[in-house]
């Protein structure tokens, strides 16, 4: 891979347009002549650089994205509601699959996620300072006050929504994964495959995929694809009326009078991986991971 090559092309035209949007002046002049970046990409490892970025922002999102998601399933398993003597409807690891494969058209799957999503859109926007959670789990004023009434493109952009369908889906299987591949298939099938109330329509295979440690073709290709989805209904969303928006928070503010102050430092600079977004991603409403 070289300075000529498509994804060394979408960082040179990513550093040019931060320069162009920024007080900086850029050490060189821009658009980037081809000399420049072959020294940047091979001198300053530019490409190098930019992966480790991308990766570790990558981790902490995904982070985020388990966590919460984990969180949900086992709460479902201490309340017992997806014990197969009770007829309770669809599990929650049934709505989340039904999430990633309808997005917005499931209310009912949207509003289960809805934790996921508040959960990473306060860790993108809490610093030091503010605190999401109390020590109890629960909610503080600030995340209530910075959270309602707000819809989830306020706070993540497409891509970003995108990853997390992905990581929601893959928490899924890999939580019912068993060293049996027999009894894992087994487990995927019932719960999905012949679920009839579940959206899934693809194969075992497919699914087993997401076991697996990393992000491989299959799954990059199920996000772009779920890009694609997001793309209309999320433009259909914001315009729709406000009672109609499936993808708004609603919290009571708690009453209090002072926010307490983290101990958790952040372990990534917010304003370090500040990354410009492809304009085919966001359309004319969002520009940036971080705004």
């Amino acid at each position: 891979m070289d300075e000529k090559s498509s994804f060394a092309i979408v960082i040179f035209r990513a550093i040019e347009q931060h320069y162009k949007n920024s007080s900086k002046d850029c050490p060189f002049a821009i658009p980037f002549e081809a000399d420049v970046k072959n020294s940047l990409w091979f001198t300053h490892l530019a490409g190098v650089n930019c992966v480790k970025l991308l990766g570790r922002v990558r981790n902490h999102y995904s982070h985020q994205v388990r966590t919460m998601t984990q969180k949900l399933l086992k709460e479902e398993d201490a309340d017992g509601s997806d014990d197969e003597s009770e007829s309770t409807g669809l599990t929650m690891a049934q709505k989340l699959m039904n999430l990633t494969c309808c997005g917005y058209h499931d209310a009912n799957a949207y509003s289960a996620a809805k934790p996921i999503f508040a959960h990473v859109a306060l860790y993108r926007k809490t610093s030091k300072n503010e605190r999401a959670y109390n020590k109890d789990g629960k909610m503080t004023q600030f995340a209530c006050r910075t959270l309602n009434l707000k819809i989830v493109q306020d706070f993540l952009t497409i891509g970003e929504e995108a990853f997390v369908y992905l990581c929601i889906r893959k928490e899924i299987i890999r939580r019912m994964y068993d060293s049996s591949h027999t009894t894992f298939t087994a487990k995927i099938r019932k719960a999905f495959i012949d679920c009839d109330e579940c959206a899934y329509n693809g194969s075992v295979e497919e699914l087993t995929l997401h076991a697996k440690d990393g992000f491989r073709t299959e799954e990059i290709n199920f996000f772009l694809e779920t890009k694609v989805m997001l793309k209309e209904q999320r433009r259909a969303e914001k315009a729709a009326n406000t009672s109609d928006k499936v993808s708004k928070f609603h919290y009571i503010i708690p009453s209090t009078s002072h926010t307490p102050n983290s101990s958790k430092k952040r372990r990534h600079n917010p304003e370090q991986n500040k990354i410009t977004l492809d304009t085919d991603d966001e359309g004319d409403d969002y520009n940036t991971l971080s705004e």
